[in-house]
């Protein structure tokens, strides 16, 4: 289980729970968000309760593992 909050500007921000369950390949939420293979990768590695942020487009996701 994620939780990712997506920055595009001050006044757009939003934040979402992603559950692996509902997934029907690996990190298949994050591919259709166009994350790269580095970020998949790390991803991959991150622990529980452990958090990484990225530059997508436009828009800087901040994710955190908590299952």
């Amino acid at each position: 289980m994620w939780i990712v909050n997506v920055r595009e500007s001050t006044l757009k921000n939003e934040a979402f729970v992603v559950s692996e369950d509902s997934f029907s390949e690996p990190m298949q939420w994050m591919k259709r968000q166009n994350y790269s293979e580095y970020m998949i990768d790390e991803l991959n590695q991150l622990r529980l309760s452990q958090s990484i942020n990225f530059t997508v487009g436009n828009a800087e996701h901040c994710i955190l593992r908590v299952k």
